[in-house]
């Protein structure tokens, strides 16, 4: 695909050169916007001319310009030059692949409501969407916590973000969101986990408030958003649930119990709208870095007088990945699933766990 050198990497100067037709404008415009669109440093372009390069230069910190393409995964401070160039030609068909889906989406107009978008899962699937064009509206029960999501989406990615603070649980309010939003293309139902504990540590009403949470609230939304999705013959429910759907996990009778409703509910849903242009899938993440899990662990940490890498390590043994999932590892699946790209893709649960469940 060409070469695809860092070069003064003391100065932060990193330079792209990618080898194609000037047709190929045609696809790289949307990575380009993108790209162009952090707000740090300068963006210059030469437009190719038959088989000559076309040079992409980035005048800014070489690690922050790897950290935003490529996420948390960066090369480590003092790396060569070499290992930023290998690392950076190596996602160079994943750019590629995700201007062509931020060229879709965007033509589309397409528009989602992310459930629980303010942070963790939530706000990642919203980023990955957002990262294509997609237009939001994002619910959470903190208004502090979402004006502070929907400003740096808005800042980030230049698409419109709306939000409404609610508590899913309420019917009434929620109804009242969803009267008031109109039809959406796309829905990421994303709900929370519910308390931990075993089966003895729960009464009735805890069942009953653990139900209205994870399976009440998903179908309410379903209820008010499918049918209109199915009327324009086009739309996607992305559920987020656990791999509990797939298997008990020890000291979680809620969600073991529940969450494989969830299951039931895409796959009834894929019966009766796919034929429609709708799709429904379940997404199941096993051990992730959210600010929950950040929490379990620094707990561990001083429950077991334990380091944190020795905390990580004793949730990791039993992952063939060694090591815990990253929140855009999810979103960057639920963004695949909500596109033209998995229209045939319905009824499932993707387990998003690193193999634990293999």
């Amino acid at each position: 695909m060409g070469q695809c050198p860092v070069q003064d990497h003391v100065h932060g100067v990193v330079q792209v050169r990618l080898l194609g037709e000037t047709g190929q404008r045609d696809l790289l415009d949307p990575l380009l916007a993108r790209i162009g669109g952090f707000g740090h440093g300068g963006l210059a372009l030469s437009v190719p001319v038959g088989r000559r390069p076309l040079l992409l230069e980035r005048v800014r910190p070489a690690g922050l310009y790897l950290s935003r393409l490529r996420g948390p995964d960066q090369p480590a401070p003092g790396t060569s030059p070499g290992r930023y160039a290998d690392d950076l030609l190596c996602s160079l068909p994943d750019m590629a692949k995700t201007a062509r889906e931020v060229r879709s989406m965007s033509k589309r107009g397409r528009k989602a409501l992310v459930m629980g978008g303010s942070k963790g899962l939530g706000f990642a699937c919203a980023e990955a969407l957002a990262r294509r064009g997609c237009e939001l509206h994002l619910l959470a029960r903190s208004e502090a916590d979402l004006e502070r999501a929907a400003a740096g989406l808005r800042t980030d990615h230049g698409v419109g973000v709306g939000f409404d603070a609610v508590d899913i649980t309420d019917e009434s309010a929620l109804q009242r969101v969803l009267d008031a939003l109109g039809p959406c293309d796309i829905l990421v139902s994303n709900c929370g986990g519910p308390p931990l504990g075993g089966f003895e540590s729960f009464g009735l009403d805890d069942w009953d408030a653990a139900y209205r949470s994870q399976v009440r609230s998903a179908v309410q939304v379903c209820r008010s958003l499918v049918p209109p999705m199915a009327q324009r013959g086009w739309g996607r429910v992305v559920m987020i649930a656990s791999i509990s759907v797939g298997t008990a996990i020890p000291g979680l009778v809620l969600s073991n119990s529940l969450r494989p409703g969830l299951l039931g509910l895409a796959r009834s849903l894929t019966r009766e709208y796919a034929h429609r242009g709708v799709t429904a899938n379940l997404l199941c993440p096993g051990l992730t870095l959210t600010d929950r899990l950040d929490a379990l662990i620094r707990k561990n940490m001083e429950v077991q007088g334990k380091s944190r890498d020795e905390v990580i390590a004793g949730m990791t043994a039993a992952i063939p990945a060694g090591r815990l999932g990253r929140p855009e590892e999810l979103g960057e699946t639920a963004a695949f699933l909500a596109g033209d790209g998995a229209a045939f893709i319905s009824g499932q649960a993707l387990f998003i766990d690193g193999g634990q469940t293999a």
